[in-house]
């Protein structure tokens, strides 16, 4: 039998279910649906097990909210290195990334071009991986290539007919299959 839990007498009062319902970041959510499971009568190593969590987690989850209250569970800011780029107002280095672009004959802007474009016009020292992470925060995709609508199933059950371009409804194969003459399930592929 679980050791009987204490817990603050307004712990009764929220609605954890419903809480996880409208929350919109996951780790939130999952700390409420916990709690939710701690009011059903389960006990911390249940929940732990439920929730793919450890158990110092949901520990940590119920002091936080004997603690602070339902602000205890929400996600706070996480420690680290500040952006360099944050002090910088990221509308003007988008609109000189996207100029930079505009004025380019032939061919396409390269990160180095990019990178040393922020060195000297910001004062910003990126190396190339976080250049590639800081353009992808501007939404600046440079990948917009179409991928190929072959079903990868077709792909799996019959590579030839996937290379040829057939559909894996026309193969003998798709024709035995039940899901593969469905119209949901084979979008694209006819």
């Amino acid at each position: 039998m679980p050791k009987r839990i204490q817990l603050p007498d307004d712990f009764y009062k929220h609605d954890f279910k419903q809480l996880a319902k409208i929350e919109k970041h996951p780790r939130t959510r999952i700390r409420f649906i916990g709690l939710s499971h701690i009011q059903n009568g389960k006990s911390y190593e249940q929940v732990a097990q439920y929730l793919l969590q450890s158990l110092s987690a949901v520990k940590q989850w119920v002091r936080h909210y004997k603690d602070e209250g339902i602000d205890g569970l929400k996600e706070k800011q996480r420690s680290g290195r500040p952006s360099k780029a944050r002090n910088q107002n990221h509308t003007k280095l988008l609109q000189s990334i996207l100029a930079m672009q505009n004025n380019k004959n032939g061919g396409r802007v390269r990160l180095k071009d990019i990178q040393n474009m922020l060195a000297k016009d910001f004062n910003i020292h990126y190396q190339n991986i976080n250049g590639v992470h800081y353009i992808r925060d501007l939404c600046i995709n440079r990948n917009n290539h179409q991928k190929p609508t072959f079903h990868p199933l077709g792909n799996f059950l019959n590579p030839t007919l996937a290379l040829l371009g057939q559909g894996l409804k026309k193969s003998p194969i798709g024709q035995k299959l039940d899901f593969a003459n469905h119209p949901y399930l084979c979008k694209g592929l006819y």
